[in-house]
């Protein structure tokens, strides 16, 4: 999606003009790899806007912006404190007495927010808010999530002061007042009575009844399509509602050998679209010619430092770009909203589901002693006292791993296209919530439905992407990363302790093949242990693994790369020392 910075002034009097700010600031967050579409800057009594390459999906009503995408129709979406709608979106949402800023119910696009006696302001970039308000506070709780997970963790923002608008929330500022509330729904897994055939068959219509729901210009979309089973749900159903689909292109990625290998992402995803008369674009991800500088650095702007997948964008986000150029100004994304894997412990939990902590690995687990700050998991994702381990699992990846890992990933794509995911309506959501456990563990539902209406074509066994931490083993980038955080500037942000450990254990490719032996040994172990004893070992710090140094290293090289990317942001002039009490003219 266009990106958006949306500011309310306490005094709604005041004539202060940020459009010169704004523009600047819009040409900051923007990545340099093309020609964005000019920011539209909306000034209203009290409030401005401002939307960073504003694509023609965005819709605006009387101080309302949607970016996104509503599942059907709502008469009242633009009035606060309505209903929220269905879909995958973030609405900013206004009247003369009211804002109120509106996640989507799994908080798919992330929303921060920053209040102060004078000024409310929402966006969907961090840098936006700092660059505007003039100053950064470092938050240091993002660097254990950082070094075990490869994402801010749950709620983190960069700065100490921003918050995060919670999945499925609101938050509704009185104007008059200049009071602030929270909203949200709370629908609890529960699961409903009735046959496993009944189930699946509400599933199905809940499935049905989202992809009748989608009115979409297909000339302006596309549709990520792999070899696996949420994408071909999506292109199935799309089929089942006898949707024309002669002008949705198909867009598959990934290294360049993946593309005639059987059982790849790519070489299934190429059955599946000629079966489908689809067409069907493959775009390398192979290492871009620029400098790894070059595209590390574009790695960060797109997507603020949140997430370390950097494997899938060493193409230096050429795809995206070309995407954009096509004018393919949506991608159809088949994101779910469950984990299929079983679980044996609370602690396993957040490993399994892509958020480790720094506690599941022999060389992180120590950290605190380097004077790192606690890695804290928020109280309401921590698991319930009445919470089977089941339902904890899919509560976690729905409230925990969407909006900090999913949504992240999001964010590198959005300043090119839009995105849309709906196998994540409410509709399917709250479907799902009422399974029975035995019919979310391993997606036996979904896997189910789709095996009734899927053509006869293999899914795919592996992924078509480079591993990331092959990548980081080159010797371009070990060096890179090395000369990085050997500044006094990394000294200042990370303990220098810490920041020696991991740099002496920074090995090439070459050097860790007896390690790789041995993690592999650790596999075959784990594989044949049956649970009881994997929780002893665990407790025992047996065969606890090791976080790979060369990724500890690009994490970190994360951290004091957006600390430098954010005080610069603060620097740039704008509201600092500002106060708004008075009728001013900035120019």
């Amino acid at each position: 999606m266009s990106k958006i910075v949306y500011v309310c002034f306490r005094n709604a009097d005041l004539r202060i003009s940020l459009k010169k700010d704004i523009e600047q600031i819009s040409q900051r967050i923007t990545p340099d790899n093309f020609t964005p579409a000019v920011p539209k800057i909306v000034e209203l009594p009290g409030i401005t806007y401002g939307i960073v390459n504003p694509l023609d999906l965005v819709i605006e009503k009387n101080g309302t912006v949607l970016l996104g995408c509503i599942y059907g129709e709502d008469e009242c979406w633009w009035e606060p404190k309505k209903k929220f709608p269905d879909g995958s979106y973030a609405l900013f949402r206004s009247d003369t007495d009211t804002i109120e800023i509106v996640s989507d119910v799994v908080g798919s696009r992330t929303i921060w927010y920053f209040k102060n006696e004078d000024l409310f302001i929402a966006a969907t970039s961090q840098r936006a808010i700092i660059s505007l308000i003039g100053d950064f506070e470092f938050n240091p709780k993002v660097i254990p999530w950082l070094l075990s997970s490869g994402s801010l963790g749950p709620s983190n923002c960069w700065d100490s002061r921003l918050q995060m608008v919670q999945p499925d929330s609101s938050i509704i500022i009185n104007r008059s007042t200049w009071e602030i509330t929270k909203t949200a729904n709370n629908v609890p897994f529960c699961v409903k009575s009735g046959s496993d055939e009944s189930h699946e068959s509400d599933l199905k219509k809940s499935l049905t009844q989202t992809f009748k729901s989608l009115k979409l210009d297909f000339a302006k979309w596309g549709l990520l399509l792999s070899g696996g089973y949420d994408s071909r749900t999506i292109l199935c159903f799309l089929n089942l509602v006898n949707t024309n689909l002669s002008k949705l292109r198909a867009i598959t990625w990934g290294l360049n050998k993946s593309q005639n290998k059987v059982g790849n992402d790519a070489f299934v995803a190429r059955k599946l679209a000629n079966y489908f008369r689809l067409p069907h674009k493959y775009y390398s991800t192979d290492l871009s010619e620029e400098s790894i500088e070059k595209v590390f650095e574009r790695f960060l702007v797109c997507g603020e430092g949140r997430i370390d997948h950097i494997a899938g964008y060493l193409d230096g986000f050429k795809i995206w770009k070309s995407l954009y150029e096509d004018n393919v100004q949506g991608i159809i994304r088949g994101d779910v909203c469950f984990n299929e894997l079983h679980v044996y412990s609370t602690e396993s939990t957040y490993k399994l589901i892509g958020m480790a902590l720094c506690s599941d690995y022999a060389n992180l687990m120590d950290y605190e002693k380097y004077n790192l700050p606690k890695q804290e998991i928020p109280g309401h994702l921590q698991r319930r006292p009445d919470e089977s381990l089941t339902t904890f699992r899919d509560r976690f990846y729905l409230e925990g791993r969407i909006p900090t890992v999913l949504a992240a990933l999001n964010d590198l794509k959005l300043p090119y296209v839009e995105l849309i995911n709906p196998l994540l309506s409410r509709r399917v959501i709250n479907t799902i919530k009422g399974l029975p456990e035995h019919l979310r563990t391993k997606k036996v539902m979904f896997k189910n439905i789709l095996h009734a209406i899927t053509p006869n074509i293999e899914f795919a066994t592996e992924g078509a992407t480079a591993e990331k931490r092959n990548v980081l083993k080159h010797d371009s980038v070990v060096n890179f990363l090395c000369k990085e955080l050997g500044t006094e500037q990394a000294k200042a942000i990370v303990p220098e302790l810490f920041l020696a450990y991991i740099l002496d254990n920074v090995k090439v490719a070459a050097e860790k093949q007896v390690e790789k032996k041995r993690n592999n040994l650790k596999g075959i172990v784990y594989k044949y242990l049956p649970i009881f004893l994997i929780k002893k070992t665990r407790r025992m710090n047996v065969l606890k693994p090791t976080a790979d140094f060369n990724l500890l290293a690009f994490r970190l090289y994360i951290v004091c790369k957006m600390n430098k990317i954010f005080s610069e942001d603060a620097d740039f002039r704008t509201l600092k020392g500002q106060r708004f009490q008075g009728e001013r003219e900035l120019q």
